[in-house]
C-alpha cells in the first residue's frame, strides 16, 4: 500500500494538503454509506485510509523535527517529536537520539 497514492497526495505535500485530502475522502465514504453485504469491505477501506493518514502525517512530523534540529531549535523539535504517536518506530528513536546528542545529554 502506498499511503500517498491512497490519499491522493505527493510526498512533498504539506500537513494542510494531507488533512484536506483525508477529510474529503472520509466525507465521500460517509456519504456513500454501506449495506450489510459491503460493510466489511467498507470497514477495511476506512482502516486502510486511517493507516495511510497516520503514516503520511508521521512522515511530515519527522521531516519537521529534522528541520528544527537543523535550526538548533531543540525545544520545538522535542515538543513535535513527543506528539508523534508511534514512539517505537526506528525513525522516532533515531531522532530522539540525535536530539539528545545535540542537547549534550549523550
Amino acid at each position: 500500500m502506498d499511503p500517498y497514492k491512497l490519499l491522493g497526495v505527493s510526498p512533498n505535500s504539506t500537513s494542510k494538503e494531507v488533512n484536506d485530502a483525508y477529510k474529503n475522502i472520509i466525507e465521500n465514504y460517509l456519504k456513500e454509506g454501506t449495506d450489510e453485504n459491503s460493510k466489511s469491505l467498507y470497514d477495511e477501506k476506512l482502516s486502510e485510509l486511517n493507516e495511510a493518514y497516520r503514516l503520511v502525517s508521521q512522515n511530515i512530523a519527522f521531516e519537521e523535527v529534522r528541520e528544527l534540529i537543523g535550526l538548533d531549535d531543540f525545544l520545538s523539535a522535542e515538543a513535535k517529536l513527543n506528539l508523534v504517536s508511534d514512539g517505537s518506530s526506528p525513525e522516532w528513536n533515531y531522532l530522539t537520539g540525535v536530539l539528545l546528542l545535540k542537547k549534550g545529554f549523550i
